[in-house]
């Protein structure tokens, strides 16, 4: 309660940020009262995250009949994308949303399901409708499937209760720790800050395609959601992910023109449909599809582990852990107000080490400011006014990041 409900971000921002839903922020806090406060702690959540997700998209593909090898091989495929490496880990990622859909199909195809199961499917839902907005409104989906094949039996109601309370647990903990003002604001500056038309969305998302997804998984995707599709057992779940997917992406096209992760659901309508492609060809026992699995193995296999030892790995863990190990060592000018930085991109983690708000450094601020103050700086990405051997003037320096007196700058 002393934290603004989980929403604050002093002194990186002078308001509460409540523009999700809380789950995420309350499970941090549950695992920071249990374990304390530290790096490790805060990866828990998305390392479990990422491995829960594994084991749902394994249990989910095999409630549907699909045989071990063609599972495996697709949940495979799936783990070797750049989405599922770096993403996966965000937060709770898909973790929830895998889950729901195992317990929601479930309830679909029992003629009397017991009481455990609807439990857990309640509980489940409640919980993916308060851990992200593309989470309530697959829940939706779900509960509009559940009822369509079960009507308003005594499962369909319970689980429909949970996520109505969820749903109302969502909008007052908005109104509690910033306002729903506050919420709306955000969403309308986003919307009126639009600057790109249609074909630079289309560019945009696209760039993010082939940055996060191997050519042969592009080359197999089409083909994956179409046997989704035509596959009668799985025809419901791909149409609902794969739509869900489609809707939030030009919805909120903003977020996902700005969110190189927005579309990282994908992954879950194409890993059921390359299931269903895999244990077609399996079944099909002919030679060309066989030796294409093999590729498909092969490829997944070295494609996870370039992302792994490769420059992947560098750009996205390695690096930013050297900016952190770099201000965790190095501390701000006594009496200095703001970490200043130039070339960072959301310096939370810069607010989080100095405890102190943040701001860019721009020539003017650096006429006035002490000669004793501090900034971080990210040499792969310095504006023009900054001397290209600045680097060499650094109080320390740590792969692409460095700690500079601004009198060094001048």
């Amino acid at each position: 309660t002393g934290s603004g409900l989980a929403s604050d971000w002093s002194p990186y921002a002078g308001s509460n940020y409540a523009h999700h839903p809380p789950l995420v922020n309350g499970l941090h806090v549950a695992i920071a009262s249990i374990f304390g406060i530290g790096e490790w702690q805060l990866r828990l959540l998305g390392y479990v995250s990422g491995l829960v997700t594994i084991i749902g998209m394994v249990v989910l593909l095999r409630d549907l009949r699909l045989r071990w090898s063609a599972v495996l091989l697709a949940v495979a495929v799936t783990i070797s994308t750049g989405y599922f490496w770096l993403f996966a880990r965000l937060g709770l990622g898909i973790a929830l949303i895998v889950w729901t859909v195992v317990a929601i199909r479930r309830l679909v195809e029992a003629t009397d399901p017991s009481g455990w199961l609807t439990g857990a499917a309640a509980v489940l839902s409640f919980a993916t409708v308060v851990s992200s907005w593309q989470g309530m409104a697959l829940a939706a989906l779900l509960g509009i499937w559940l009822w369509s094949r079960r009507g308003f039996d005594r499962p369909t109601l319970i689980v429909g209760i949970a996520m109505t309370l969820a749903a109302l647990a969502v909008g007052g903990w908005i109104a509690s720790a910033s306002g729903i003002g506050s919420l709306v604001a955000h969403v309308e500056d986003r919307s009126s800050a639009v600057e790109f038309g249609v074909i630079e969305f289309v560019i945009r998302q696209l760039a993010y395609f082939w940055l996060f997804l191997p050519v042969w998984y592009l080359a197999l995707t089409i083909p994956a959601l179409i046997a989704g599709l035509r596959n009668e057992s799985t025809r419901a779940l791909t149409a609902i992910t794969f739509g869900i997917t489609v809707l939030f992406s030009l919805a909120l096209f903003e977020n996902s023109y700005v969110h190189e992760y927005w579309n990282y659901p994908l992954l879950l309508p194409v890993v059921i449909g390359m299931a269903v492609l895999f244990d077609r060809w399996i079944t099909s026992g002919r030679r060309r599809p066989m030796i294409g699995l093999w590729l498909v193995g092969l490829a997944a296999a070295g494609w996870l582990g370039f992302l792994s030892l490769g420059g992947t790995s560098q750009e996205r863990f390695e690096g930013p852990a050297a900016a952190g190990s770099l201000v965790e060592i190095t501390a701000p000018a006594p009496g200095q107000e703001r970490a200043f930085f130039a070339g960072v991109a959301a310096p939370r983690w810069l607010s989080y080490y100095w405890n102190l708000p943040v701001g860019p450094l721009t020539p003017d601020l650096l006429r006035t400011l002490p000669s004793e103050t501090r900034a971080v700086l990210y040499l792969e990405d310095l504006p023009s006014w900054i001397p290209d051997d600045v680097e060499d003037y650094a109080l320390a320096v740590d792969g692409d990041y460095a700690v500079v007196e601004v009198d060094a700058l001048r």
